[in-house]
């Protein structure tokens, strides 16, 4: 929720959401309502979603995602919102070039 406010408040009209979590990405893409633990969450998401022109969803496999989970990792230790834009976190510099080299 958190990431499409963010989107939304920097005028992103066209946003791809990904994540390692099969089933929260499946409930997300459901018309159904959700019955998860995070069932309320998901559903504000599917609200929030209409503001978008174009909202995809995307899973990604917890081993095909070091980015992510160095990040998970990492914020564990921040107290604060924290949010880079043009920078990256030194941390991961190395696993978004093994990223890039992959796609190629």
């Amino acid at each position: 929720m958190k990431a499409l406010l963010l989107a939304h408040e920097l005028g992103f009209r066209s946003v791809i959401l990904e994540g390692d979590s099969l089933g929260l990405i499946q409930a997300l893409e459901s018309e159904e309502h959700s019955l998860s633990p995070v069932g309320l969450l998901v559903e504000d998401v599917k609200v929030f979603a209409k503001f978008f022109v174009r909202l995809l969803y995307s899973h990604i496999r917890r081993n095909d995602n070091g980015v992510a989970h160095s990040l998970a990792k990492h914020v564990i230790r921040i107290l604060d919102f924290q949010v880079w834009m043009e920078d990256v976190p030194s941390h991961i510099v190395s696993l978004l070039q093994s990223d890039v080299v992959d796609l190629s």
